[in-house]
């Protein structure tokens, strides 16, 4: 399950803007905040993608939503698309890994 904890490492300035940490499983795999300044109409919020490697699956790791239900709608959007690029991977057997030091 995602959960959103605040999260502000802005400076001051900015202490008014919402900014979240997003969590699985007590792990951090993204942020979704408020956009600084005078954002463009629809990029009123920023969201990250921040699993090392998403990258690779072909899917954004980043972009705006107009409001914060659009940025979680899209966070998830990508995030269930790395996990179905891994899902295809691990069952293809493209992906192993061994131990440090092998």
């Amino acid at each position: 399950m995602l959960t959103l904890r605040q999260f502000n490492i802005g400076p001051p300035v900015y202490a008014h803007l919402l900014d979240y940490d997003v969590l699985e499983d007590g792990q951090s795999i993204g942020r979704i905040r408020e956009e600084r300044d005078t954002p463009k109409p629809g990029r009123e919020w920023f969201w990250s993608l921040t699993i090392t490697g998403a990258h690779r699956a072909g899917v954004l790791t980043w972009g705006y939503g107009a409001s914060l239900e659009e940025a979680k709608a899209a966070f998830r959007a990508s995030l269930d698309g790395y996990r179905a690029w891994l899902a295809r991977d691990s069952d293809s057997g493209s992906v192993s890994f061994s131990p440090v030091g092998e």
